[in-house]
């Protein structure tokens, strides 16, 4: 269980510790209900959103599952590790020294919070910055299969973009319109270290 996860437990462990005690050293106030009440609620939102940011990371673990084999973990980055983060990537996957990938995908907290979006919509008419998020997601999982050039992984990734989304809950049709929109509205505009002349690009 992640550390965030144990501090959200020890909180509430001791917010109804403090609650009990309160009560029975002072009683009730119509203060304390109030304070006790936005404790409850800062402590029930920070609890779902810890809830859901794990569970998305399982689910997009499972999603590239056909792709990178069992065992792969994603992680998404934290908001508070934006402010040190200085890098241009939207993800990345390490690779040990003998050049083989490790078994962790990295991805950026916008990437995440982009495809959290998307996983929340209907999928009718995903936004560019999902639809990349999307693709970003495939495109480490090419990496994490042991792909390390950006041209072939990206070329593997636009064309196993509709298996992922289809695995991410978007219907077959919602899933094709999403790789077709990132084959004609993002791929073009890559810098040429991301193409591969020979790549089979998707098509209508």
């Amino acid at each position: 269980m992640a550390f965030r996860m144990w501090a959200l437990i020890v909180a509430w462990v001791l917010f109804i510790w403090f609650i009990g005690w309160r009560v029975v050293k002072h009683g009730i106030t119509v203060s304390f209900v109030i304070g006790a009440f936005v404790v409850f609620s800062l402590l029930s939102w920070q609890s779902w959103l810890e809830y859901t940011w794990q569970h998305n990371e399982v689910l997009y673990a499972q999603a590239i599952e056909p792709i990178t084999g069992p065992g792969k973990v994603v992680h998404c980055q934290r908001l508070i590790a934006t402010w040190a983060f200085a890098g241009a990537e939207s993800a990345h996957v390490a690779y040990n020294a003998n050049g083989t990938p490790g078994n962790e995908a990295w991805l950026t907290y916008n990437t995440c919070r982009d495809l959290g979006r998307w996983m929340s919509s209907d999928k009718i008419e995903p936004t560019l910055a999902e639809v990349t998020a999307v693709h970003i997601l495939t495109h480490e999982a090419e990496h994490l299969a042991g792909i390390r050039s950006e041209a072939n992984a990206e070329c593997a990734a636009m064309n196993s973009d509709q298996m992922v989304a289809e695995r991410l809950g978007a219907t077959p049709g919602q899933a094709r319109q999403l790789q077709l929109t990132y084959a004609f509205r993002v791929y073009p505009h890559l810098s040429n270290d991301y193409k591969n002349p020979n790549c089979p690009v998707p098509t209508p």
